[in-house]
């Protein structure tokens, strides 16, 4: 499996529903991710399916990118969210506990990396999982701390006011 791909979600029950939105660093622009089912057979576990392949046809995006995808389940008693899928013909599964409510910690650490030069407002920003291999010529400019990873949100607020 590629050094850069990476992978977590954030899921919380509000009400009725099921909130899930699934984050994966992939190694480049030329590969993507697709939900391919969602079950919900077993009473106590919400199963994702999801699919990461590369895109047909020529590709010349190398760039590490996050891909997203949020899906809302009806609450049927389920605790746990399973994601199960395959990149690169390899299988993986996840899991993680559903809190009843939007917890108030980042469950998917996200962290802004930029180029290697001198250049204010910073050039070539990119708002990446935590934790993802940093490619050659960029470097993390934010959160300044291992230990406090940053919300999506929050990193894409710094790179829109801190770069070009």
């Amino acid at each position: 499996m590629s050094n850069h791909f990476r992978m977590c979600a954030s899921a919380y029950r509000e009400g009725e529903v099921i909130d899930v939105t699934v984050y994966a660093g992939l190694p480049d622009g030329c590969h993507d991710g697709k939900i391919t089912g969602i079950s919900l057979e077993d009473p106590e576990v919400l199963e994702i399916f999801i699919s990461f392949a590369r895109r047909s046809g020529p590709c010349e995006n190398t760039m590490i990118w996050t891909w997203a995808s949020r899906c809302v389940v009806p609450y049927n008693g389920q605790t746990r969210v399973e994601l199960i899928g395959t990149f690169e013909g390899k299988s993986f599964r996840l899991g993680a506990q559903i809190p009843d409510s939007k917890p108030n910690y980042v469950a998917c650490g996200f962290m802004v990396i930029a180029r290697n030069v001198e250049h204010s407002p910073r050039l070539g920003c990119l708002s990446v999982l935590g934790g993802t291999e940093i490619p050659e010529g960029y470097s993390k400019v934010y959160p300044q701390t291992e230990q406090d990873p940053d919300s999506r949100a929050d990193c894409e607020a710094w790179r829109q006011a801190n770069c070009a």
